[in-house]
């Protein structure tokens, strides 16, 4: 599978599943790592489960599927075609 250019999404987890998440070590060490949030490159809300491509978190950037139950989402911020989530895609003058 080929990396996606950038970040379009970030799910924030509600804050029961964010504690469930931490304790497991593989979510905690390559998904979440010091943040309280998904970075995806894609989601898919249909179905029972949010569908969320990420990339784990180390030096192999490993493109992973992750679903999660959609009561376990707080919310959800949508990046759009000009901007990069977190980060200016070009600097004021």
């Amino acid at each position: 599978m080929k990396k996606p250019a950038q970040i379009k999404y970030i799910v924030v987890p509600t804050e029961e599943a964010l504690q469930m998440f931490l304790k497991d070590p593989t979510m905690k060490r390559s998904l979440l790592t010091d943040k309280e949030f998904f970075t995806c490159y894609s989601i898919d809300p249909q179905g029972p489960y949010l569908h969320m491509t990420v990339s784990t978190n180390d030096r192999f950037s490993t493109l992973l599927d992750v679903q999660i139950p959609h009561h376990s989402v707080l919310y959800i911020y949508s990046g759009n075609e000009e901007k990069i989530l977190g980060f200016r895609k070009d600097e004021p003058s």
